[in-house]
């Protein structure tokens, strides 16, 4: 079986190591770095313990990258996650995962950048917040259709207007190199929390938060010669998101001054200003109209192949495991993650959503890397890819994880009980799965490579 062919209850294998990687550079670098310099900075207090803070996040975005890339080179199966979660700790807790996904971190997600999207378009334009949730709707509406259509023109698509998007943020960069005055204007004094360790826990958070995405492997199951195009994929993508924050981050600093960007509460639209005057604000909200686009466009093509595999394994409806009339993209799934986010999107419901997706979906993803360790014990180390510094990125991504679920514990412990109520009912609900029995977890079938993945029959 080439590439190109699918099998049935698997997607057709059509994008390369590139395209996989601007991808998930699509989906990393959404809105956060346009607010979380300006958090860091005030929170630390200091350029070098700034430094520091994102240096941290960028061995959070490695270490999960490296985990990611053995776990998916060694299962490239549909949903990414899923399917790693299905093989490592049986069907119950797969579907656990599938339906806080569904219900919780996707819409959540989704809503919230098409929601940015159209914030954002009231620069131009005065904007009602009856037009403000319309234009949310109508971005989902054609994020979903394009994500149904073809799954490699979508991801072409992707692909063009992010690299749109790194080329404006070079810019960005340039301009502050070239046009930024000498001495940086006035600012107010740094927070006198500034550095304290409460404040300096916030500021890794924060950065945790930018760096989310870069170890996102929902399409697995898209990949061709996923033992190669896998790890090659997420060490690039993960390598343009680090570079790019590097440089955006220095440019902020070039223009504003470290006490500048700590007070900052636009830093992005501040610089701009700084740079061009007025017209910088136009400017800067036209990227973040492609950063968000760009963004939201990535997870209407990724976050549905994990209902997809869910309803393929038997695990949910199978009416979500049809594919289109070609078999390239999981139309039915994509249209009902995009249904669901443009309903949040209209009722403003998002933002709790947002909140709770922490305590959630953060244990599961943390138990889903754990596993790369679990795997090893039981069936030895994988034949393709190996990370590097086995176990220490495993630890390193699970501790800062836990970091945040603890954080997040604190400032918001209501969010915890409809977090722990949406997960009870699901686990619940499997209970009615083939009789109730997890299916084999780290049975050695479910990580033996399909026919059209490298190493199969």
């Amino acid at each position: 079986m080439t590439g190109s062919e699918a099998g049935p209850g698997s997607l057709p294998r059509v994008i390369g190591a590139g395209r996989f990687a601007l991808i998930l550079v699509g989906i990393t670098i959404g809105t956060a770095i346009f607010r979380v310099p300006s958090l860091i900075a005030a929170n630390t207090g200091s350029p070098w313990r700034a430094g520091c803070v994102w240096l941290i996040g960028a061995l959070f975005a490695v270490a999960g990258g490296l985990c990611a890339a053995e776990l998916a080179a060694r299962l490239p199966r549909a949903g990414g996650e899923y399917a790693l979660i299905k093989a490592i700790y049986g069907d119950r807790m797969a579907f656990v995962f599938g339906v806080t996904w569904l219900v919780l971190a996707s819409p959540a997600s989704i809503a919230a950048v098409a929601r940015t999207f159209a914030d954002y378009a009231a620069v131009f334009a005065p904007l009602s917040e009856p037009a403000r949730r319309a234009i949310t709707g109508l971005v989902i509406a054609l994020h979903t259709a394009l994500a149904m259509a073809s799954t490699r023109i979508a991801s072409r698509f992707i692909g063009a207007a992010t690299i749109a998007k790194l080329a404006a943020m070079a810019l960005v960069v340039a301009a502050a190199f070239l046009l930024s005055a000498d001495t940086p204007p006035a600012a107010p004094p740094l927070p006198a929390s500034a550095g304290s360790l409460a404040a300096l826990i916030a500021a890794i958070v924060a950065v945790i938060w930018a760096y989310d995405g870069t170890s996102q492997v929902t399409l697995a199951g898209d990949i061709e010669n996923p033992g190669r195009n896998i790890p090659r994929g997420l060490m690039i993508g993960t390598a343009v998101v680090v570079a790019i924050y590097t440089m955006i981050n220095i440019a902020y600093g070039r223009t504003l001054g470290f006490a500048g960007l700590a007070g900052s509460t636009a830093v992005a639209a501040d610089t701009m200003n700084a740079l061009v005057g007025a017209t910088g604000a136009r400017l800067l909200a036209g990227l973040v109209l492609l950063s968000s686009f760009s963004c939201g466009m990535a997870q209407l093509v990724s976050h549905p192949r994990v209902t997809f595999g869910l309803a393929s394994d038997g695990l949910f409806f199978s009416w979500f495991a049809r594919l289109s009339a070609r078999g390239e993209t999981p139309w039915v799934a994509i249209l009902l993650h995009g249904g669901l986010a443009a309903l949040l999107g209209a009722s403003g419901g998002y933002e709790f959503l947002v909140r709770i997706v922490v305590f959630s979906f953060y244990p599961l993803l943390g138990a889903t890397y754990i596993g790369a360790i679990l795997l090893r014990h039981r069936l030895g180390p994988p034949s393709g890819f190996r990370m590097p510094l086995y176990p220490w990125p495993v630890v390193t991504y699970a501790l800062l994880l836990a970091l945040v679920v603890g954080v997040s514990l604190v400032s918001d412990p209501a969010a915890l009980i409809y977090a722990a109520a949406i997960m009870t009912v699901a686990w619940l609900g499997s209970r009615q799965l083939r009789g109730g029995h997890a299916i084999g977890p780290l049975a050695a079938a479910s990580t033996t490579p399909a026919p059209d993945e490298p190493g199969g029959p």
